[in-house]
């Protein structure tokens, strides 16, 4: 018997060399049930992931694991199996093992970072993509979920350098979307627009693009566009979350508060956690004389946004109504503070343009400022 395993073993070599992948998978098989090793179940393994089977795939590399425990590769192609079944908490385990095994190969550290990003564990995804980012320093995957990991902490300085460096390895229009985000949380809209405007170019379909793009249009001053923006993210998504809390506002600012309430009760079923809806429920809060409310859906949008200058303004504004001066003075001051820091990104801003004969503007190269805000062509 051991011969007729070694045969169909080299039969099944020798179909996968020539191309004849399902044939392949029929040998491997066959020589796996009658002789298991860990190198011919890894392939078994990778021959059902390319038919989509992750759970066959699954099972071939944990048996592989098992003949041999110490096999760095073992444990990694068990984690891209996991990841593609989306068992990202399993594939963390399994790529930890790897880790352990082949300490200095940034393919695992990137595979890492990735699920702990998709189980939202922001802190550590960046800690493992910075991991795999010095092992390979150009890697656009690692670079990618850095800075989108800085995003979501709230550290949007730091996210621009390496979402910069994936854009330009890869061109990408998500990327360029995400980094527009970067530079909206930096206050630096016309960078942010630049970003999205491209982006809407290469690839219009993007999830929430047309948001980012109103959201930009809106702290440049321009609402007519803003609005435009809005209305065609909610008509093609109407769980938009942030044009339903656009409308929500809009409507309570024209008095129109039943229509208001009804946008601001779709925003909240979406995103209930988003701070653009806990500040608009707020807004609705006082304007129902709930200031209770209202206090708790600010300090709660202050929690996930700090530097929100609308928030605290009515946060010092509501102690001020209630007579409690020392903590209506301390939200005033953070205000002051952030105006002062958001005067000084408008100033740069402006200092890059210069008016030309023709009423046009045209940008002028200067030094960008701290964080890599780039050149507007």
């Amino acid at each position: 018997m051991p011969g007729i395993s070694r045969a169909s073993c080299r039969a099944a070599r020798a179909l996968l060399s020539q191309g004849h992948s399902h044939e392949a998978l029929q040998s491997y098989e066959a020589c796996v049930a009658r002789s298991p090793r860990a190198s011919d179940l890894l392939v078994l393994g990778s021959l059902y992931l390319r038919q989509g089977n992750d759970g066959k795939a699954i099972h071939a590399y944990r048996e592989a694991i098992a003949l041999n425990p110490h096999d760095a590769r073992a444990y990694l192609d068990l984690g891209v199996a996991l990841i593609k079944a989306q068992r990202y908490a399993e594939a963390v385990s399994e790529l930890g093992r790897a880790i352990l095994v082949q300490p200095h190969s940034s393919r695992e550290h990137q595979l890492l970072a990735m699920c702990l990003f998709h189980l939202k564990e922001y802190e550590l995804a960046a800690s493992e993509a910075q991991a795999a980012q010095a092992l390979s320093p150009s890697d656009a995957a690692s670079n990618f979920i850095l800075g989108a990991s800085y995003l979501n902490l709230g550290f949007y300085r730091r996210a621009v350098p390496p979402l910069k460096q994936a854009l330009a390895a890869t061109g990408s229009a998500e990327i360029r979307v995400v980094l527009g985000e970067a530079y909206l949380g930096l206050g630096e809209s016309r960078f942010a627009l630049h970003q999205f405007a491209i982006a809407e170019k290469l690839n219009p379909q993007i999830p929430g693009l047309n948001s980012y793009m109103a959201g930009a249009y809106q702290h440049l001053g321009k609402p007519r566009m803003a609005r435009a923006y809005y209305q065609r993210a909610l008509t093609l998504d109407p769980n938009d979350s942030a044009a339903n809390a656009y409308f929500a506002r809009w409507n309570r600012l024209h008095g129109h508060y039943n229509r208001a309430a009804r946008y601001l009760s779709h925003a909240e079923r979406v995103a209930p956690n988003d701070p653009r809806v806990l500040l608009e429920a707020a807004q609705m809060a006082l304007h129902d004389r709930n200031a209770v409310e209202a206090e708790r859906l600010l300090n709660k949008a202050l929690k996930a946004s700090p530097e929100d200058i609308e928030a605290r303004a009515l946060l010092a504004q509501l102690y001020y109504r209630r007579g409690q001066l020392a903590l209506a003075q301390k939200e005033q001051a953070m205000v002051q503070a952030l105006q002062r820091a958001q005067e000084r990104r408008l100033t740069f801003i402006k200092s890059t343009s210069v008016s030309t004969p023709r009423g046009k503007t045209r940008k002028i190269r200067t030094r960008a400022p701290s964080g890599g805000a780039p050149h507007l062509p």
